[in-house]
């Protein structure tokens, strides 16, 4: 057993089961000493495991004694500046954009060939099947625990891949309360209170669930949910999510393939190109190779699922929480696997048609967002909450408007993008709107960004 993968042990568990349901008592038995040696087996079983396939295990020290703390971990989330201008502004509109808290690792591939850290999450999804879902507030009869089983899980541990972690949750509090400073108690944006004015947010993710989870800890952070009165229900708030094919905030390889089907081609012309090949052939597979022997696990083939950003990904998620990494991984090496991970990407999103492709169709909704308010539309929204990913929308809209300086975008990342109108107050009917002033601003990360084609941070709606 010390010897098999551990899907091979599961594969012996599964056949042992199938004999014993045909009738055979010995290999009922068979399954019993199985289990219990599968058990056993535990982190000594992985190791093997990694051995069998000719992997190395290496020396692992604590990732504090090795690396500084990286940016990327997203440690302090920072309030919303106010504009800085003598003008009198009146927020109108708020569109938010967010990258998902932290998390476990989110690829199916070994980070090396020891790695034995166990994995405990906390956040936990209470669901229920419900079906009037039109009143206010809900008194469901039970709710149940989406629980991951023992042992059954990639991670050791009972963490699934890619799950929003409790740090994940408090980033996005703590987003929440920044937000809720900025646009109800400074501008006077938002209502008090969150029923208050319900019809007048919009809240959104694709249909993952540590995005679905950031957005709602968000929501919480900006309106902290109070002790309701016994009977009184559980508040409904509506989450608006959709097909990964047809979003258009995730779009090719990994989402909105059905909206935005031209960044496959657009992103193969940046990859097959001159350029990018040399630079594969002179940067990227020498730095496979060195990072291959540090890890003693070969670093995957591909990009998506595979690729030296596989081996970012094992890094930060383990530099984060100051679990062990490889000793040989210095600041250098390190830095230098962080450069080529953000080489490619930034390449990619400046290749010709590549960012347009990817977030136009999102651009266009934002932009159609704006529109409403400034046409004085029925039903036009305060505030859009869009929780996603690094790579849709937080880099690619970054790119769009001109603002990406190549940094991964670090957990909880968070983008504004506001419509203030210039003079007078808020609301007033269309034909006020039409003829009013509007200037756009985006901050990011708590910065005022001066946009492309922007004469300054606070743009004015022609140049934006």
């Amino acid at each position: 057993v010390g010897r098999v993968r551990r899907q091979d042990m599961v594969a012996v568990v599964r056949v042992a089961a199938m004999r014993r349901n045909r009738g055979g008592a010995g290999a009922a038995a068979a399954l019993v000493a199985c289990v219990a040696v599968v058990a056993a087996a535990g982190a000594a079983a992985s190791q093997a495991a990694g051995e069998s396939q000719g992997w190395t295990p290496v020396e692992l020290r604590r990732a504090s004694e090795l690396l500084d703390y990286p940016a990327y971990c997203g440690a302090t989330q920072q309030p919303i500046p106010a504009p800085a201008t003598t003008q009198k502004l009146t927020l109108v509109q708020a569109q938010l954009f967010i990258r998902h808290g932290d998390r476990t690792p989110s690829f199916d591939v070994p980070c090396w060939a020891n790695d034995n850290v166990v994995y405990n999450c906390s956040v936990d999804m209470l669901q229920t099947a419900f079906t009037d879902t039109s009143a206010p507030t809900v008194a469901p009869p039970r709710m149940f625990l989406k629980t991951m089983m023992p042992g059954r899980e990639y991670l050791q541990g009972n963490c699934g891949l890619g799950q929003l972690t409790q740090r994940g949750v408090s980033q996005q509090l703590a987003n929440g309360a920044n937000v809720r400073a900025a646009y109800e108690e400074r501008e006077g944006l938002l209502p008090a209170d969150l029923a208050d004015d319900a019809d007048a947010f919009h809240f959104r993710s694709d249909d993952v669930e540590r995005t679905i989870q950031s957005g709602q800890a968000l929501v919480n952070g900006l309106y902290p949910p109070s002790s309701a009165a016994p009977g009184s229900g559980i508040p409904v708030v509506r989450w608006w999510t959709m097909d990964p094919e047809m979003d258009n905030s995730v779009c090719p390889p990994t989402g909105g393939k059905k909206v935005c089907p031209a960044v496959a081609n657009a992103t193969q012309a940046a990859t097959t190109s001159a350029e990018f090949m040399d630079h594969l052939k002179t940067v990227t597979e020498p730095l496979d190779a060195e990072v291959s022997k540090v890890f003693g696990v070969p670093v995957p083939d591909g990009w998506v699922n595979g690729g030296i950003n596989t081996k970012l990904d094992c890094l930060m998620t383990h530099v984060c929480h100051d679990r062990p990494i490889p000793a040989g991984v210095t600041q250098d090496l390190f830095d230098r696997i962080v450069a080529e991970v953000e080489w490619q990407n930034k390449f990619e999103l400046e290749y010709p048609n590549v960012t347009r492709f990817q977030i136009g169709k999102l651009v266009a909704e934002v932009f159609g967002n704006i529109e409403d308010v400034v046409r004085g539309a029925a039903g036009a929204k305060k505030l859009f909450l869009y929780s996603g990913h690094d790579n849709g929308p937080i880099m690619p809209l970054l790119a769009a408007l001109g603002v990406f300086d190549g940094q991964w975008a670090p957990y909880a990342t968070l983008i504004t993008l506001e419509l203030y109108r210039v003079g007078g107050a808020a609301g007033g009917d269309a034909a006020e709107a039409a003829d009013a002033d509007f200037v756009v601003r985006v901050v990011h990360n708590g910065v005022e960004q001066t946009m492309t084609g922007c004469s300054s941070a606070l743009c004015p709606l022609p140049e934006f």
